[in-house]
């Protein structure tokens, strides 16, 4: 369900929706955390880069700000476990 409300969300988004995109967003985004335990998953980047990218588009530049740094945490944050794997 929270892929359907993800696509929903991308679909409403370039239909110029943005408040509906952003709820569709915001709902994937809550069933990610409560189905894969946690705000960190590598799921959760994805939908907060689409997030970061509507407020960009509306020009609220610290929620930009803040949903792609959440993004950007979880893909460092998963990289750094990728390397230690590789390196051991």
């Amino acid at each position: 369900m929270a892929t359907s409300y993800n696509n929903l969300g991308a679909l409403l988004s370039q239909l110029g929706n943005t408040d509906k995109a952003l709820d569709y967003w915001n709902r994937s985004v809550v069933i990610k955390v409560k189905m894969l335990v946690g705000d960190n998953h590598p799921d959760l980047a994805g939908s907060y880069h689409n997030i970061g990218i509507l407020y960009e588009e509306q020009g609220d530049l610290d929620k930009t700000l803040e949903y792609y740094n959440k993004s950007l945490n979880i893909r460092l944050r998963e990289l750094k476990l990728l390397v230690a794997h590789t390196t051991v």
